[in-house]
């Protein structure tokens, strides 16, 4: 089905580890380049450095799912694939959009790696760990209590639509521990 051809690139588990590249490059960079005594001198608060990276790395995020589908689109025009309809297409679009939203939530937890570790390596280590147990948990069942593993069942990687509210209320959990830890860290560990 052209949906499901579309969906692949876009929504399968690597997407959880191209967002978490982004959001580990934008808070671990500052240590490793050690410039994080240089932005901790500019005349915002903690809190807004880290909103404003936390909005930077959203909307880098969603602008390469963009990109991304927006190829597949083209790759898929040129090569004529078969079941092109409007009804096809805006069902696919939503199942991304769904599925792209939830991934970028996830990637919050990244930024408390990249800060804690002071570096960008380690986020990514979480990353890779976070993707074999989402992969494990959810081919012995239970896919649908791990929170990276839901955005991929919504996405039809099974071969249905599997999505729950006790799904969708772990990513908010886990998105919002990932948001707030990585606040608590820029405002009260020692930056130097």
């Amino acid at each position: 089905m052209l949906g499901d051809v579309l969906m692949k690139p876009v929504i399968e588990t690597r997407g959880i580890f191209v967002f978490g590249f982004v959001i580990s490059w934008i808070f671990g960079r500052e240590y490793a380049d050690h410039t994080v005594k240089d932005l901790l001198t500019l005349p915002y608060s903690r809190a807004v450095i880290v909103t404003a990276k936390f909005m930077a790395s959203f909307i880098v995020s969603f602008l390469l799912s963009v990109y991304i589908l927006l190829i597949g689109f083209i790759i898929g025009w040129i090569i004529g694939l078969p079941e092109w309809s409007w009804d096809v297409v805006m069902h696919s679009l939503f199942i991304i959009f769904i599925v792209t939203v939830l991934t970028i939530l996830l990637s919050t937890p990244v930024a408390f790696f990249a800060s804690f570790s002071r570096g960008y390596l380690a986020p990514l280590g979480f990353l890779v760990v976070a993707l074999i147990f989402s992969q494990i948990i959810a081919a012995i069942g239970y896919g649908e209590y791990f929170p990276w593993s839901v955005p991929a069942l919504y996405s039809g990687m099974t071969g249905e639509h599997i999505i729950n509210l006790s799904g969708v209320i772990m990513i908010i959990i886990t998105s919002l521990l990932g948001v707030f830890s990585t606040l608590f860290w820029w405002l009260y560990a020692d930056q130097h």
